[in-house]
């Protein structure tokens, strides 16, 4: 299974979609589908893109490695199309997030 912060050509919006690769399959990975969304665009590691996964190891540090990945952090970003006014600033679209955290379990 795959998921990423996928632009959709449709309406330009950002949305979280899934996929999946079976070998023998044709073609062997299917089209990415929306499942959530419209998110906030993507945007550099470490700023405020529309998702964003982090991979932690048992003592708590980032890593990299897949082996070594004990829990996950997810965070979804996701932004309105259109602005709303707060009293004395500026029209603004209203944004909200969602962060989940996932421990792995039996990961050996």
């Amino acid at each position: 299974m795959h998921y990423s912060l996928w632009r959709w050509a449709t309406d330009g919006n950002w949305y979280l979609a899934y996929y999946d690769c079976v070998p023998n399959r044709v073609p062997v990975c299917n089209t990415p589908q929306p499942i959530a969304g419209p998110l906030r665009p993507y945007a550099a590691p470490g700023t405020t893109s529309g998702l964003e996964f982090t991979y932690y190891d048992s003592t708590g540090a980032v890593t990299a490695v897949k082996a070594q990945v004990a829990r996950i952090s997810v965070v979804a970003r996701g932004q309105g199309e259109t602005t709303i006014n707060l009293t004395g600033a500026a029209p603004i679209p209203l944004r909200d997030s969602l962060r989940i955290e996932v421990g792995l379990r039996n990961r050996n």
